[in-house]
């Protein structure tokens, strides 16, 4: 068994070898273990000296046990740095990689935009020319009916004149008739 004293001089040394190697000191810092007055109290309470160095085993295993596992959680400051320099390279990776891919989104919405843009523009086109045939076939059919009334007109104007010409002529024809026939009955009176 060590004694007090020696104990945490021991302690004291091992945290400073720890600092030296580059390990935070307040994680390394083991709790101070006073084996002699630990078996001293249990002697005290009533346990003979071989139950309390057995006691004293068991409970220096148990530290020991303990201190084992939680070494392994420790890191060194070197480690410490390498492995924030691999978590900021993978940090910045993944950042690189969204960017690029946000750009090739954006290269693909842009393109589908203008693709988008271009259906939308020869849509309108074609319902464009649609329009304009729909139109030309209306002025079509418009300008061969004006023809075909213009026609019927013409044939009316000329069948009203050649009506008016013989009305005339026979108004005249008449009027001859009717004019020798009073002169005729004229003569005779």
């Amino acid at each position: 068994m060590l004694p007090r004293s020696l104990s945490s001089s021991v302690a004291r040394g091992s945290a400073a070898v720890l600092l030296r190697r580059g390990f935070c000191l307040a994680a390394a810092t083991a709790i101070p273990f006073d084996t002699y007055l630990f078996v001293k109290n249990l002697k005290s309470k009533g346990f003979t000296n071989k139950e309390a160095d057995a006691i004293l085993t068991v409970t220096r295993t148990a530290v020991s046990e303990m201190n084992t596992t939680r070494a392994p959680l420790y890191t060194a400051k070197t480690d410490h740095l390498e492995l924030r320099t691999d978590l900021t390279q993978k940090v910045l990776r993944s950042t690189m990689n969204f960017e690029i891919a946000h750009r090739h989104m954006r290269e693909v919405i842009e393109r589908d935009f203008s693709n988008l843009k271009n259906d939308i523009r020869m849509t309108e086109q074609l319902d464009l020319d649609k329009v304009r045939y729909e139109l030309m076939k209306v002025e079509r059919e418009f300008l061969l009916q004006k023809k075909t009334d213009e026609e019927t007109l013409n044939s009316l104007h000329i069948a009203n004149e050649k009506l008016e010409k013989r009305i005339l002529q026979y108004a005249v024809a008449f009027t001859g008739t009717l004019c020798l026939t009073l002169a005729r009955v004229a003569a005779f009176f």
